[in-house]
């Protein structure tokens, strides 16, 4: 009987009034009602994406890895439009120029389980960039659209790599 009462005294103490624990942010929608409580909060372009080099005929790919955390920091699938582009230029500099950009339906099941990488908990996007790519400072921009949630945002510089030159993205 005592081992049930501090039991209940100590999980009392890790919820709290929504009955979820205060370790993380728990999702909500825009009107303020509760998501399934371990539906994304942040997404991020893991450090494994990189650009696989071309023979020089076909077009070189970027395997982009996307990353999507839960409010408790957990890896997690997630639902929604993915958007992401190629930007050319300095984050911080005008003249920023989306080079070229993608969309994928992470709503369509069969889809999202093709994409989703099992062993790093990513989803692999692989991304057919431009012959000529230009040189210059180039960055990987992503956007998870969930209707009735906020947007989900990550970028990711990739350097100067220049095509062909069998060199990987820079780090975050």
């Amino acid at each position: 009987m005592v081992l049930v009462v501090a039991a209940a005294m100590v999980c009392g103490g890790c919820m709290d009034s929504s009955g979820f624990g205060r370790s993380g942010h728990v999702a909500a929608r825009e009107d303020g009602s509760l998501i399934w409580p371990y539906w994304p909060t942040s997404i991020r372009i893991h450090p494994l994406t990189r650009i696989r080099q071309s023979d020089g005929e076909s077009p070189p790919i970027l395997d982009a890895r996307i990353e999507a955390s839960d409010g408790e920091g957990m890896l997690a699938r997630a639902v929604g439009i993915l958007e992401l582009e190629l930007i050319a230029g300095h984050p911080t500099a005008q003249g920023q120029t989306v080079m070229t950009a993608w969309t994928f339906d992470l709503n369509d099941l069969a889809q999202n389980r093709l994409w989703f990488d099992d062993v790093t908990q990513t989803y692999l996007l692989p991304l057919e960039l431009p012959l000529n790519l230009p040189v210059g400072p180039r960055r990987l921009a992503a956007r998870l659209i969930v209707p009735g949630y906020r947007d989900l945002v990550a970028s990711m510089d990739l350097g100067r790599v220049t095509i062909g030159d069998g060199q990987a993205p820079a780090s975050e």
